[in-house]
């Protein structure tokens, strides 16, 4: 088989704001043709890395590329060959959906789109919807419309902040659907989830930030074979092992970690 392209490409990425530093020296790679699941604890630095990669912020230090392309010396480029999914869809409230799909297209450059927008949206069962103005749009249907735009420009590169939030089961499985779609077709999908069973599930690689630091990254398959035990038990136990010993914080992952390995063999 082939080698693959590191399509996306993270070279000792530091962020501060202030004096504080949220990301350390993050060093990453992430091929094409794949999907691999950025995990953490609650303010590990997840989002932040997100919005570096995806040009919302810039990184006090080092460099990131999107297929070659620098995210700040080449801005444009990059982004024109990257979707995202945001943990919450700030849409247009004003424009109808079909308008805000439109708009997604004709920023993009793309031509003949509207057959590709009613097949998106009917797969997400929105197309009956897309008339009406985003304001009267619920969570979820504004979550698969932040989908159907950020996929509409066959991008090469999908980030996705929390991809399940608020979505029905059909719509979930249409997402868990796309994804590995995306992945066959060639697309990176790199993606942040607290849900470690969807990671389980479609990761092919994935790595673990803690603290703002890359605590552990690899294969999952690789992964779960030389501990013998399920992602939820290793996640648990890597995090605990970061914390000082004898610490309350390490005993509470500890006593978490415990839990998952006795549920594995329930």
């Amino acid at each position: 088989m082939a080698n693959k392209m590191a399509l996306l490409e993270i070279h000792r990425v530091s962020k501060q704001f202030g004096s504080k530093t949220i990301i350390s020296s993050l060093d990453l790679n992430a091929e094409e043709g794949s999907i691999f699941g950025f995990l953490g604890p609650n303010g590990a630095g997840k989002t932040t890395t997100i919005r570096m990669i995806v040009g919302i912020l810039r990184p006090t230090e080092g460099k990131i590329s999107i297929s070659g392309y620098d995210t700040v010396e080449d801005a444009i480029q990059a982004k024109m060959i990257t979707g995202y999914i945001p943990d919450a869809p700030y849409l247009y409230p004003k424009l109808t959906g079909y308008e805000y799909l439109e708009l997604v297209a004709h920023l993009y450059g793309l031509k003949n789109f509207k057959k590709r927008i009613f097949t998106l949206a009917e797969r997400f069962d929105l197309a009956g919807s897309l008339e009406y103005f985003i304001d009267s749009y619920s969570f979820g249907m504004r979550q698969k419309l932040s989908i159907i735009g950020a996929v509409l420009p066959n991008p090469k590169l999908v980030v996705v902040d929390e991809p399940l939030i608020g979505l029905d089961p059909p719509a979930a499985r249409t997402v868990k659907d796309l994804f590995i779609e995306l992945k066959k077709d060639g697309v990176l999908v790199f993606m942040s989830t607290h849900f470690l069973e969807i990671a389980e599930l479609l990761c092919d690689r994935v790595g673990i930030i803690d603290r703002g630091e890359l605590a552990s990254v690899g294969r999952l398959d690789e992964l779960m074979k030389n501990k013998n035990t399920r992602l939820e038990e290793i996640f648990l136990r890597l995090l605990a092992e970061r914390r000082e010993e004898g610490s309350d914080e390490r005993r509470r992952w500890e006593a978490l970690a415990d839990a998952a390995g006795r549920s594995k063999t329930c």
